[in-house]
Parts: structure tokens; sequence; C-alpha cells
């Protein structure tokens, strides 16, 4: 009995680990500029509106990773988003030098296989466009996909 207690305990253990280490990770990908900032111009932006339905919202679940050279940083992203009609797959590239954190790209893949490009003159357009896209210094971004 005892010794089924203490299996029981160590699994409970791990997994609040596991849980704790997850909403940390989460909490701190989506602290960063380049998160908030592509959600909200996801949330306002016409195009995906239409295609998604109102409201667009981020769903639960991120990747990604913030990455320094000691004077720029680059963030990128992978998250689900969803509307009142279709969800997808929602890639944000970042970048700060120094200032603010700015949104560089973002494409959008929807379950029903449409892709949407993001530039940051233009908005949200079908079509993809190379992956990374105008992020400065592209050799330091080297292994990254080529496109969506």
């Amino acid at each position: 009995m005892l010794r089924v207690f203490s299996v029981l305990a160590g699994l409970f253990g791990l997994a609040l680990f596991l849980g704790v280490t997850w909403v940390g990770c989460t909490a701190y990908l989506k602290s960063h500029g380049p998160y908030r900032e592509a959600m909200a111009l996801a949330a306002a932006d016409s195009t995906l509106k239409a295609v998604l339905g109102p409201p667009v919202q981020p769903g639960l679940f991120i990747n990604g990773e913030v990455e320094s050279d000691g004077m720029d940083q680059w963030a990128t992203y992978v998250t689900r988003i969803k509307g009142s009609r279709e969800r997808g797959t929602l890639r944000i590239q970042g970048y700060r030098a120094g200032g603010d954190w700015q949104v560089v790209s973002m494409a959008l893949q929807t379950r029903g296989g449409r892709r949407y490009s993001y530039t940051p003159a233009t908005g949200f357009r079908e079509g993809a466009l190379p992956w990374p896209g105008a992020v400065p210094n592209p050799g330091a971004r080297s292994g990254r996909p080529a496109t969506f």
C-alpha cells in the first residue's frame, strides 16, 4: 500500500512540475511585445475577420523562442488562432534593435489550407511569402524554413 502511494505521489509531483513549467513558459512567451502586438494586429485586421470570422482570438497553446546576440533580439512564435468560422496556425516574427519590439512578418494557414501573409505596410493578404521575411541579419536565422 505504501509503495502504491509513493508511486502515485511521484506521478502527481511530476505532473505538477510539468504543469507549472508549461504555464511559466507560456506566460513568458506571451509577455513579449511581438506576441501582444501580433495578436492585436490580427484581431483588428479586416482580412482575418472576413476569413476567420469575428471575434479573432488567440488559442491556448504557443510555441516559440526569443533570441539575442547581446544587442539585437529576435522572436519567433507559432500559435493557434480562431474565429467564429475558421481556425488556423499563425507564425509570428518580431525584431528589436535597442527600442521597442516590432512585428516584422506574420503568416497564417487556415485549417482549410488557405494561406495569408502579413507585411507591416499592407496588413494580411492571401498568398504565402517567404519565411522569414525582412528580418535584419538573416544569416543569424539560419535553419529556418524558407516558406510557410
